[in-house]
């Protein structure tokens, strides 16, 4: 996979995260995005930008338009399984809402589904995940749960990262320099 091209792309996005919930539609989009580049969209609340991402992400409905990846058209729902909806609950492939792991846990249960070469100290260390958090459960992390969630969807090889909303302000406490420099090393980003 090397590009997603999408011709008048366009969908009504259902945005959610462990806080927060919203329908958002969006203009029509026309436009490429290519393997190993980060991409951000930026707008306050309810204008779009996470509609926009959260559609392209597979969480969508009414697609119209066409989404291709390397010139072969693909279903709107084609990044499903491929991503981490950052700050949002992460139980999907590794457990069940009814279990309540420690960040530990999530992330070796998360190495054994995707079987990459990594140890949970490994990613632990790539995404300067604290000690204090370390072993307390996922509603015990605080605000770290955004590097948590994306060193979890990292260890499920996920290659896809799909943050909330930002407006100007959020962009400037979230963006992490360390985080997207390891995701850009490792992992085909879009």
């Amino acid at each position: 996979m090397k590009n997603i091209t999408l011709n008048n792309f366009q969908a009504i996005g259902l945005c959610k995260s462990s806080y927060y919930s919203s329908k958002e539609s969006y203009c029509t989009v026309t436009c490429n995005l290519e393997m190993g580049k980060i991409y951000g969209l930026v707008s306050n609340f309810g204008l779009g930008s996470w509609g926009f991402a959260s559609s392209l992400c597979g969480r969508g409905e009414q697609y119209y338009g066409e989404m291709l990846i390397d010139g072969v058209p693909v279903e709107p729902t084609y990044f499903s399984d491929k991503t981490v909806f950052v700050f949002d609950k992460i139980e999907n492939e590794i457990s069940s809402e009814s279990e309540n792991l420690t960040v530990k846990e999530y992330i070796i249960k998360a190495l054994e589904y995707s079987g990459l070469p990594y140890s949970d100290i490994d990613i632990k260390n790539m995404f300067c995940l604290t000690d204090e958090r370390y072993n307390r459960t996922l509603d015990q992390v605080g605000i770290e749960i955004w590097r948590i969630s994306i060193a979890i969807g990292f260890a499920l090889n996920k290659q896809v990262y799909c943050f909330p909303w930002f407006n100007e302000s959020d962009i400037m406490f979230i963006k992490d320099p360390t985080i997207l420099k390891t995701l850009n090393k490792t992992t085909s980003l879009f």
